[in-house]
């Protein structure tokens, strides 16, 4: 007789972790960012997160940064687990804390439990995103976005010599790449959450790729603008010479200016007019 199976574990219990909504920004896994807190709710997560032993927390952006006091339907259902590297006070603000926060992984949450000074959540670990294609379009896809990121670079800090591989991850990891440029690119939070949330690496590299050439397009526009006011800025300044050049001259010769010469003019001639006094007077 076939001896019992053993039952199946259960499923284990996410833990609770403090959570803090932020506000025109997100969290990616892997880099490092600077919040400051104000709101008594973030103050009290920040803090209990410090207090814990492994100073974790759950960093999820809001859908409006308008709203002060979100519920999870104001809530992305995507963020990020983060780890506490820096907590400290800002100076003038009373009560508020500046932290530096690493973000560890992607998580899902379901629903928020409220504390006496916090909010919690049982954030479930979200996979790592797939390829998504292969391994010849992900090495297209990422050099794409090097390149635009380099064009980029040139165009906000012309007088530089900085590569832009100087200053993106070195792993060749797509993931961290599409990450990292996406994280200085000045979009909203909505483009930034698609970024975050992307099944696949290729995703994530295809909708960075976007918003860099968006980015890039605009730079080019804007420096054909400068150029253009510049230029006209520029002859006007040389007319303005040009023409004080051209006065000080005529001072120098016993000139003056045109308009002044003919009034001369037509006042030498009507004193050598032969005319009656009345209409002199």
């Amino acid at each position: 007789m076939a001896e019992p199976s053993a039952a199946p574990a259960a499923p284990s219990t996410p833990t609770l972790l403090p959570l803090l909504p932020v506000k025109g920004t997100v969290l990616f896994p892997g880099l490092t960012t600077t919040v400051i807190a104000g709101r008594p709710a973030s103050v009290g997560a920040l803090r209990a997160a410090a207090g814990s032993e492994d100073k974790s927390l759950v960093v999820v952006a809001q859908r409006d940064v308008q709203t002060e006091d979100p519920t999870l339907e104001d809530l992305y259902r995507i963020g990020t687990r983060a780890v506490i590297r820096q907590l400290g006070r800002v100076e003038g603000e009373t009560g508020a804390l500046r932290a530096v926060l690493v973000g560890t992984e992607r998580v899902v949450i379901d629903s928020i439990e409220g504390s006496a000074t916090h909010r919690l959540v049982r954030p479930h670990p979200l996979a790592l995103p797939e390829e998504g294609a292969s391994p010849a379009e992900l090495e297209a896809l990422r050099r794409s976005v090097v390149e635009l990121a380099q064009r980029g670079l040139e165009l906000t800090t012309p007088d530089t010599d900085l590569q832009v591989e100087q200053i993106l991850p070195g792993s060749g990891d797509p993931l961290s790449l599409a990450y990292v440029v996406t994280s200085l690119l000045p979009i909203d939070v909505a483009q930034q959450q698609a970024v975050l949330e992307a099944p696949t690496r290729a995703q994530a590299l295809r909708l960075t790729l976007e918003y860099l050439r968006n980015e890039v397009q605009v730079l080019e526009v804007r420096r054909t603008i400068a150029g253009a006011a510049t230029e006209a800025m520029q002859k006007s300044q040389r007319e303005y010479i040009l023409r004080q050049q051209l006065r000080a001259i005529q001072q120098q010769l016993g000139e003056t200016d045109g308009q002044a010469a003919e009034i001369a003019q037509l006042r030498e001639r009507f004193d050598k007019a032969d005319l009656p006094d009345a209409v002199k007077q």
